[in-house]
């Protein structure tokens, strides 16, 4: 049949918010002489604003419904989204004003240096952020390594590094379950065996230093996440963490698990819909003014060649991510009979962490300290 005509009160609503007469303009004047009745009516003006562009969100999200949009849901959930936020889409600037508030920025930038604050959040390992310049807001970033190369592990020492400084971070795990995940947060903060805290090997009196150990970590503002494996149901658990309270980084381990959704064109191959989705995270990074890093696997080629130094090449079916990342490194330890002796003893051993791109740094590498029984990773260097 034919297409219902939207609610007439939208129309007449933002028309009557939008509808200034000569009369009206004229009698401001008048009516708002104090500067507290001035403060009142920009109040009402930004109200007023808020719920005419809430009535344009609801015409658009009726339009998308009766056209059954698949892509309804995330698209109106991001109108609204934007409108919480008090998004508004700017206009272009003229180059003089955009030299301006560069100008302004660098000022504050210089400011912020000598007080010791950065542009960029802090990983904890500092050769790594001066090669990337920090895990800078509105950025995505890359960190890769072929299985059980210390990706995840080297993500749960960056969240803590960065919770310690009393910031905000959200931890995707979509291969191992909340207790795992945890597992490895209590193992590396409290120096224990994971494979005891597996087993539950610990006598009375080890439980109880644990558990005192665990409360100096209990204030940390990690949100964690095992139960999102879709793409877009990942973005809106993102979008809603960060209304509710403004996020400073997101992980996300790892890319290659994600699901997508059955908005994507079944003819897509999967090197395309990985592409995909990591433009559409880079966008969300740029929306939220957040850095988002997600691990990704490297390819088993790697392990035919004689260097086991990992290329951008070798980001498995993702050389999209690669395009769209502000930074990539690879994790990764040289493989000799030395080095497996050490992996399987438990026993710490150095890997590299490698910067193969930097739009904010330079490329480089770094030797690291793996303690595989305990998920830490130190800097050698910065512990002397």
């Amino acid at each position: 049949g034919k297409r219902p005509s939207l609610p007439l009160v939208y129309a007449e609503a933002a028309k009557q918010e939008l509808d200034i007469s000569e009369v009206g303009l004229h009698s401001l004047g008048d009516d708002y002489a104090t500067m507290g009745n001035i403060e009142d009516h920009a109040l009402l003006v930004i109200k007023k604003a808020t719920f005419r562009r809430l009535s344009y969100a609801a015409q658009e999200i009726v339009t998308m419904a009766w056209e059954e949009d698949e892509d309804a849901l995330e698209k109106s959930e991001q109108l609204i989204a934007d409108i919480a936020r008090g998004a508004i889409t700017e206009e272009s600037e003229p180059f003089t004003d955009a030299l301006d508030g560069y100008i302004a920025d660098l000022r504050q930038k210089q400011a912020n240096r000598k007080l010791g604050i950065y542009p960029g959040l802090r990983t904890g390992y500092r050769a790594v952020d001066r090669m990337i310049g920090g895990f800078m807001p509105g950025n995505m970033y890359v960190i890769a390594a072929l299985t059980g190369g210390g990706k995840t592990f080297l993500a749960i020492n960056m969240s803590l590094n960065i919770a310690r400084n009393d910031k905000r971070c959200l931890f995707f795990s979509l291969e191992m379950t909340r207790n795992e995940l945890m597992q490895r947060i209590v193992a590396r903060e409290t120096l224990t065996d994971q494979m005891k805290l597996r087993d539950g090997e610990i006598d009375d009196e080890e439980l109880e230093d644990l558990i005192q150990n665990v409360e100096r970590i209990r204030h940390y503002q990690i949100e964690v996440n095992t139960s999102a494996y879709y793409f877009q149901e990942i973005k809106q658990c993102i979008r809603q963490a960060h209304m509710k309270k403004p996020l400073d980084v997101v992980f996300l381990d790892y890319f290659q698990l994600v699901q997508f959704t059955q908005s994507v064109k079944s003819n897509m191959q999967r090197a395309e819909v990985l592409a995909a989705m990591s433009r559409e995270l880079k966008i969300l990074a740029q929306q939220l003014n957040i850095p988002i890093v997600i691990l990704a696997q490297v390819n088993r080629e790697v392990e035919k060649r004689s260097s086991k130094e990992p290329q951008l090449s070798d980001l498995n079916e993702s050389g999209g991510m690669g395009r769209d990342a502000s930074a990539v490194g690879f994790i990764y330890a040289d493989d000799t009979e030395e080095i497996r002796m050490k992996k399987e003893a438990g026993e710490p051993y150095p890997v590299f962490f490698r910067v193969a791109k930097s739009r904010h740094g330079s490329p480089g590498t770094d030797t690291l300290m793996f303690k595989g029984s305990y998920g830490l990773i130190t800097d050698p260097a910065q512990e002397m």
